[in-house]
């Protein structure tokens, strides 16, 4: 079971997290079933995986069984070209395959629940391939683009199901 939940409303991470899981999984959580981890990957105390993104005025949260992590950019970010000298060299042919690259990437590292920074230096992409420190990793990678926002998902789920929450939180 992979939902990913949408909003383009200005709204806070936490209230759309606890709006997600109180109507969609009947759970009601307060801030002590959030468990962050070392480099600020976000857990909860029960048998529920979830990640959240958020960039220009959009939000999305990915619930799973399992791990997951999800990226969400838009279409027109511009990334220094330090950072792309750094982390995307021959990786790369224009501007959307650089935003491609980094949600996936950065998905991949929310996945893991690592550093960023640190990890991101491991990471190639090769066509739809990710490797790894040098490994090929066994793992899905989805993407979805809404109102020139580029999403990545990354997940072992094999599919996923996207809720569009526009003007549902304040009913």
């Amino acid at each position: 079971m992979l939902k990913v939940f949408y909003s383009d409303q200005y709204i806070n991470s936490k209230t759309f997290l606890f709006y997600v899981f109180e109507k969609y999984f009947n759970l009601k959580l307060n801030e002590k079933d959030i468990i962050i981890n070392k480099y600020g990957k976000p857990y909860l105390n029960n048998n529920l995986y979830y990640n959240i993104s958020h960039t220009a005025n959009i939000i999305v949260i990915a619930v799973s069984n399992n791990e997951i992590g999800i990226d969400a950019e838009l279409l027109t970010r511009k990334i220094s070209d330090t950072l792309i000298n750094k982390y995307f060299k021959n990786e790369y042919e224009n501007t959307f395959d650089i935003i491609k690259l980094w949600t996936k990437k950065e998905s991949f590292v929310k996945y893991l629940g690592k550093s960023m920074f640190t990890e991101i230096k491991n990471i190639k992409i090769k066509e739809n391939l990710i490797i790894y420190k040098n490994e090929v990793v066994n793992i899905n990678s989805f993407n979805y683009t809404i109102n020139n926002i580029y999403i990545n998902i990354i997940t072992n789920e094999s599919n996923f199901e996207f809720i569009n929450l526009n003007k549902k939180i304040t009913d």
